[in-house]
């Protein structure tokens, strides 16, 4: 009878009747992320202080180059990760020394893949200047000046264009000098083109001649 009455409880009410124990299995799920989320902090971190300075430096540009949130660290991790946990498969599908040699190269191979997102970014942007300058010159033409035409183009302009002019925006914003900023870009996205532009722009700019 008892197990009937529950049953014919409104939904409002089995939801108080049963809130305590759903509220707890969040919770331990909660945790159990926040735990991990942790582990992953403080490895990553372990990671990071074993690289000497100078590493470190350079592969976090490398990260920032392709575009990857990640730190230093992390990456490792992330790479350490998934060539263990494919390894480990491959061991229990294949065998031991297959999963072994799997793991192994997945590990080596993650700077290889890591230097093809920067070449794949780089073509994109290269891809993309075009429209970008269109962008730019449209701007300029309706009176705008070029902070404003660049503002727009950090706005509206696909990846990874946007980011790095936004990047371009941030660095001027705290004191860099614009030409330096876009000289800088043109380096990082090894584009002879924009370099050539940003070359054009600061000779008007040096002259006082307009931009149009």
């Amino acid at each position: 009878v008892t197990g009937v009455q529950t049953c014919a409880l409104p939904i409002s009410a089995r939801s108080v009747a049963l809130g305590g124990d759903a509220d707890d299995l969040a919770g331990d799920s909660g945790d159990g992320r926040g735990s991990a989320r942790e582990v992953q902090r403080v490895l990553s971190d372990a990671l990071e202080r074993r690289m000497d300075s100078s590493r470190r430096q350079g592969l976090a540009q490398q990260l920032e180059l392709s575009g990857s949130s990640l730190r230093p660290g992390e990456w490792l991790l992330f790479v350490a990760g998934t060539g263990l946990g494919a390894g480990l498969v491959a061991s229990i599908v294949v065998n031991s020394m297959v999963g072994l040699l799997i793991g192994i190269f997945l590990v080596f191979s993650g700077q290889r893949r890591l230097s093809r997102r920067i070449a794949k970014r780089r073509a994109e942007f290269a891809s993309q200047l075009a429209e970008t300058l269109a962008l730019i010159a449209s701007s300029l033409r309706a009176g705008q000046s070029l902070a404003q035409a660049l503002v727009g183009v950090a706005n509206d302009a696909p990846s990874p264009s946007a980011e790095e002019f936004r990047r371009v925006l941030t660095e001027t914003r705290l004191g860099r000098d614009m030409t330096d900023a876009l000289y800088a870009m043109a380096d990082r996205m090894k584009c002879d083109d924009f370099e050539w532009v940003v070359g054009a722009v600061e000779f008007r700019v040096v002259h006082t001649l307009p931009l149009q």
